[in-house]
């Protein structure tokens, strides 16, 4: 979809993913930027990673891998899971 604060997407792509594609994944791999553009949710701390891993589980997929989180110059990758419903 995208990175570094730019989408390789048509911006109307974004509602798509949100709205079909991610309630149908059972895996989602998005990055910072990707997550934050699905989620709608800032990722300035990890806190804020596992926030956004919640608010994509509760979309749909039960294992969520957010990759590349920039957080005061440290790379960070949070993953998470969830017992499928």
């Amino acid at each position: 979809m995208g990175d570094e604060g730019k989408l390789y997407v048509p911006p109307e792509l974004v509602a798509i993913y949100r709205e079909k594609v991610v309630p149908v994944a059972s895996m989602l791999t998005p990055n910072q930027f990707e997550a934050e553009q699905l989620t709608g949710f800032r990722i300035v701390a990890e806190k804020d990673g596992r926030e956004a891993c919640n608010i994509l589980h509760a979309a749909g997929p039960s294992k969520v891998i957010i990759t590349s989180i920039n957080i005061e110059e440290n790379l960070l990758l949070i993953g998470s899971h969830q017992k499928e419903k």
